[in-house]
């Protein structure tokens, strides 16, 4: 991270806590935790570079998780590339970031 035209380490925890209470069925595992609480460093960080995503495509896309992931992706990097004036997307880093891990 620069700050300031000083390059600073930063040692940054994204996910502080989380819980779960869903009931146990021997046919389903948990994928995700119940309540999941963010440091407060990652969250300013979400708030100061948020993305809007719409609804629409959202439910377009609900049916994959690697649809959804991309999407989401993609509009952070287009929303990147118009503050900052780069031309250059990094898709292959993308395509290769665990596709194969989707269901």
């Amino acid at each position: 991270m620069v700050r300031d035209g000083e390059a600073v380490t930063v040692q940054s925890q994204i996910v502080t806590a989380f819980s779960t209470w869903l009931e146990k069925d021997e046919q389903q595992r948990v994928l995700w935790p119940s309540t999941i609480r963010l440091s407060a460093d990652h969250f300013e960080n979400l708030q100061r570079h948020a993305v809007p995503l719409d609804e629409y495509h959202l439910a377009a896309l609900s049916h994959s998780a690697m649809a959804l992931d991309m999407y989401a992706w993609l509009a952070h990097a287009a929303a990147a590339v118009q503050s900052t004036g780069a031309a250059l997307l990094a898709f292959r880093l993308a395509e290769s970031s665990g596709r194969s891990t989707y269901v």
